[in-house]
């Protein structure tokens, strides 16, 4: 009779702690109310921020039916390379058929190509690419050393030269002015 209980208690015990592990999906699946057929940017494209920072302005997609129509409950879903996160990574699409998300830059400097994804009722899919450019620190505070001890360096050479800054100018205008004539 022991052995029965045990058996018993190990079997319930293992269902119990089985069901609590596994993997319930997400709270809130989201159910589209429509579908698109074509998916275009709206705003937000061709950015240049950061690395590891949050872009200036919000990704912004438009879904539109085969009419061009806008898309009302449409899912729109965001996908990038490792490391290039999305606030919200997909929703659903407001009465203007539009949906906005933040898009935080990896660690790398260089281009990310993002991918905005639709699917049709057909259940195939509509995407569109994004570029997006993340600069590192370097290039950052590089352009603009750079430029500052081209600046220097110029003004240095200028007053060596004895020549007043203005005049120099004027001479380059001059010279300018006759090689084109």
């Amino acid at each position: 009779m022991k052995r029965q209980w045990r058996t018993f208690f190990a079997v319930s015990l293992a269902l119990v702690i089985g069901g609590c592990t596994g993997n319930p999906g997400p709270a809130s699946a989201l159910k589209p109310a429509g579908f698109g057929a074509a998916l275009v940017e709206s705003s937000g494209g061709k950015q240049i921020g950061a690395t590891g920072t949050v872009l200036a302005q919000p990704l912004v997609v438009q879904v539109n039916d085969e009419q061009g129509t806008a898309v009302t409950g449409a899912l729109v879903e965001f996908v990038g390379p490792a490391g290039v996160s999305f606030d919200p990574p997909s929703g659903l699409t407001d009465s203007s058929g539009q949906l906005s998300t933040n898009v935080a830059l990896g660690s790398m400097a260089g281009r990310y190509q993002l991918t905005a994804r639709i699917s049709t009722k057909a259940q195939k899919f509509v995407e569109l690419k994004i570029e997006e450019i993340a600069l590192g620190y370097q290039q950052q505070v590089g352009f603009s050393s750079i430029t500052s001890i081209a600046r220097v360096a110029t003004t240095r050479s200028l007053r060596r030269s004895g020549c007043p800054i203005t005049t120099i100018l004027r001479s380059s205008h001059t010279r300018l002015l006759k090689a084109t004539h």
